[in-house]
């Protein structure tokens, strides 16, 4: 069975995106007359031929699972055009870099050409505004005016707020239905992946599939929101064992620990319940000062402050900025059952959360790790006592 991964190159995920070109297919120079297929005598050829613009527009391509980003070449010069006027089952994507949306690393594929199902794709998004950029339906001058009418499109796992165009005196329905384009324009959008809400974007102009589009509904229908109920600022999601085990293998307890091990451990911790991922918007707070607490945090990803309660002066003194990689709250796991700080959300954050019996199964199984814990829990109890503030709750 023919390896299909031979045939593509890693790249890191951050290459740098080219410059968007234009291309000229040009008829007019005849063959060398050196070859067999070169002007022989008494043959006539039209020099000036019409020459047929080829554009090549950069765009992002998402499929359920996939992030594509490369080159589509066509005369159109709109990327909506691309998409609707070609007749193939597949598209060609140039210069193409594919990157699974959940990834536990940076680096994709690369390939000087892909072929990705028209169907399996759920949004397009033209990233250039020089070539073949994309602007609003209504402010293209068509012969037809567009009414721009706020929705929220659902084409799992993806969620599309944004504006759809449509054209006077046909509803929301029809528009979407349109059996003549598969693909319809939605501005000003704001995009939701729903397996793992970090990776939500917003972008001026994005291309959804039609025939992948399981709910509409106009902002109009939609009941306002009570201003009593406030939106969540946290959400629990499931994590794998081995994404667990890297995120553990990167703090200065675990790290000297063999990987293999980690996982084998982080798995079972996953699987019953006792390891999770969990979301913070950007100034939540995970934990305040002089709360109970059970579970030790690891940071995938954003940051967090730490800060002491001032009770001479009042207010909060910060001390501790933390980033991916570092960990906290084992004070409270694993000695203090009180908060000592508090900790609270700078930017969006996702962390890996441990339960207590977590942490002391991790412990018990490695431990070379539990002597680096208690060091690192003297050195911080050292700057707690130092920092000269009231920590009583």
């Amino acid at each position: 069975m023919t390896d299909f991964r031979k045939l593509f190159k890693p790249v890191d995920g951050n290459a740098r995106e080219r410059e968007p070109q234009v291309h000229q297919a040009d008829f007019s120079s005849p063959a060398p007359s050196s070859t067999p297929y070169g002007r022989k005598e008494g043959m006539t050829i039209d020099t000036n031929p019409t020459v047929q613009e080829v554009r090549s527009t950069y765009v992002t391509l998402y499929t359920c699972h996939t992030r594509i980003t490369g080159y589509l070449h066509s005369s159109h010069s709109r990327p909506t055009d691309m998409l609707n006027t070609l007749d193939q089952d597949f598209v060609v994507v140039h210069e193409a870099i594919a990157q699974a949306l959940q990834a536990t690393t940076a680096e994709g594929m690369q390939a000087a050409s892909m072929l990705v199902r028209k169907d399996n794709i759920m949004i397009a998004i033209p990233r250039d505004r020089r070539i073949g950029a994309e602007q609003a339906p209504a402010r293209q001058g068509l012969k037809v005016e567009r009414i721009p009418v706020k929705a929220t499109v659902e084409a799992w796992p993806f969620s599309i707020e944004g504006d759809l165009h449509l054209a006077p005196g046909v509803a929301v329905l029809q528009h979407v239905r349109d059996p003549h384009h598969a693909f319809m324009a939605v501005t000003d959008a704001r995009v939701s992946y729903h397996p793992s809400p970090l990776l939500g974007f917003q972008a001026p102009f994005v291309v959804v599939n039609r025939r992948n589009v399981q709910l509409v509904v106009e902002a109009s229908e939609i009941g306002q929101p009570d201003p009593d109920v406030a939106e969540p600022e946290t959400a629990n999601t499931e994590i794998s064992g081995i994404r667990a085990a890297e995120l553990l293998a990167e703090t200065e307890v675990f790290k000297q620990v063999p990987l293999p091990e980690l996982q084998r451990i982080s798995t079972q911790l996953c699987e019953s319940g006792r390891a999770c991922r969990i979301l913070y918007k950007a100034g939540s707070e995970v934990f305040h000062q002089g709360d109970a607490g059970d579970t030790l945090y690891v940071i995938e990803s954003g940051h967090l402050e730490v800060t002491l309660r001032d009770t001479h002066r009042g207010g909060e003194k910060r001390l501790a900025y933390l980033g991916p990689g570092d960990f906290f709250g084992e004070m409270a796991v694993l000695g203090e059952r009180r908060r000592t700080a508090t900790v609270r959300a700078v930017t969006d954050v996702s962390l890996l959360a441990l339960q207590e019996q977590a942490v002391t199964t991790l412990l018990q199984e490695f431990p070379s790790a539990t002597s680096t814990m208690l060091g690192i829990m003297v050195e911080r109890q050292s700057e707690l006592a130092g920092s000269g503030l009231n920590m009583a709750a």
